[in-house]
Formats: structure tokens, C-alpha cells, sequence
């Protein structure tokens, strides 16, 4: 689909099951388009308070990266008006808070914004509540802040090669099973030794198109591989 230079719903082509597949981040623009719930973008948990400034500018990378990625696809001029990045931060409960902790917060916040005085206008459409924004919440922990000062080092070097490092989330996946999902014997992930932990990580970057936790051949990146990146770069266990 060609590039629209337009700046609202209302002047966006319509999209439809024949045509979806076609517009990047079109499963979030057609729930916007059937629902009239003109939200979009992810809670972000907060799971680390060692360094205000380094979380300061790991949210600033964020949003550099989300932008970078929207005007990549062309979707910039109509997505950017209806970006909303909550955060959520409390360090008595959330401080290095397992990511099962994260989830059942999450649900409790989902079912929070199920009514229209919360939720804004199209909530209760059952499409708008299986749109990304409430399925899907962000999680950073220590492990993922400590990606943007390796990134940052890797852009100071003088004898940098190779791809840059990827700047790191956790993408937790309210529809999973708490215990996982899929076959078992995978090494034990905070807890969970099935395929499908419910969660992956991935490149800050991929944040817009993220409408579920696989790659683009449908494969699941069990953590520590992250994605896009799959074997090329890993987190640390």
C-alpha cells in the first residue's frame, strides 16, 4: 500500500480483511478505524530504580526509537496524535518484580479500563479489547537498562563492528496461560520450563508492529534470543 499523507482516521483509507496485511501496523489502525477507540502504545512497567537518569534516557530512547520505526513504515503523520506510553512505577512492589508479578498487575489494570469513562470512547467493542495496547505490556528490569549504556559504549568505540547492540524490553502476553504455554523442557525461565514463557524480549524498535510474540515466520523467540534478532544477540541468562 502506498504512503498516505494524511494526519487522521477520518482520511486514512479504509482497511479491510483483503487489504490489511498490506499497511504496516494495520491491525492497529483498522481497531482504531471499526471501535472509535483512538488510543494506542503499551503500559510500561518500571521493575528497576538504581539510576533515574539512566531510566530517564532509556524512556527518551524509546520514544526516538517508536518514532524512527513509525516514520520507517510511513504510519508517523497518523499514529504519533494517538500515542500513549503509560508508565507505571512503584518501587516498594515493583522493584525487580517477576515478570508473573508484572502480568497480575497488568490484568487488574486491563480490567481497571473496561468501561467508556476509562477506557475512552470504543472500549467496550470486542475489538478494541483484543487490540495490542490490552494484551501486550511492557516490562524493564536492570537487564534492559543496562542494553542502552552497551549500546551507548558500542557507538563510542573507535573499533566498533558488527550490528549495534539492540536496546532491550520484555513484552509480557496477557492472553497466555500463567504457566506457559507449549511443549516443556526448556530450561526453567523464572519458573516456567514450557516453550511459550508468555513473554519475550525484543528491540525497542519493533514496539509499534509488536501484535504478537513471534517473528515474522510465526517463530517463537523463547528469551534469551530477542527480536528481531534471534541468534545473533542474546541477554544475559
Amino acid at each position: 500500500m502506498a504512503e498516505y499523507e494524511g494526519e487522521s482516521l477520518a482520511r486514512w483509507p479504509q482497511l479491510n480483511r483483503f487489504n490489511l496485511a498490506d499497511q504496516p501496523h494495520g491491525h492497529t489502525i483498522h481497531a482504531m478505524q471499526q471501535t472509535g477507540f483512538h488510543t494506542w502504545g503499551f503500559v510500561i512497567y518500571r521493575c528497576t530504580y538504581s539510576d533515574d537518569a539512566a531510566w530517564n534516557r532509556y524512556l527518551a530512547f524509546m520514544h526516538k526509537e517508536i518514532a524512527w520505526s513509525l516514520g520507517v513504515c510511513g504510519t508517523d503523520l497518523l499514529l504519533t496524535q494517538y500515542l500513549d506510553m503509560t508508565v507505571v512505577e512503584d518501587p516498594s512492589t515493583l522493584n525487580n518484580a517477576l515478570k508473573a508479578a508484572v502480568r497480575d498487575h497488568f490484568e487488574t489494570w486491563v480490567d481497571a479500563n473496561q468501561d467508556q469513562e476509562k477506557g475512552g470512547p470504543g472500549w467496550d467493542n470486542p475489538i478494541a479489547q483484543s487490540i495490542p495496547r490490552f494484551r501486550f505490556c511492557i516490562y524493564v528490569d536492570q537487564k534492559c537498562l543496562d542494553t542502552l549504556q552497551k549500546r551507548v559504549e558500542w557507538e563510542g568505540s573507535s573499533s566498533r563492528s558488527g550490528r549495534s547492540p539492540a536496546v532491550v524490553c520484555a513484552m509480557i502476553d496477557l492472553d497466555c496461560e500463567p504457566g506457559g504455554e507449549g511443549r516443556g523442557g526448556y530450561p526453567d525461565l523464572e519458573g516456567c520450563t514450557r516453550e511459550y514463557p508468555g513473554w519475550m524480549y525484543l528491540s525497542l524498535r519493533m514496539i509499534p508492529g509488536q501484535e504478537r510474540l513471534t517473528d515474522s515466520r510465526g517463530r517463537i523467540l523463547r528469551p534469551p534470543e530477542i527480536y528481531p534478532e534471534g541468534s545473533h544477540q542474546s541477554m544475559p541468562v
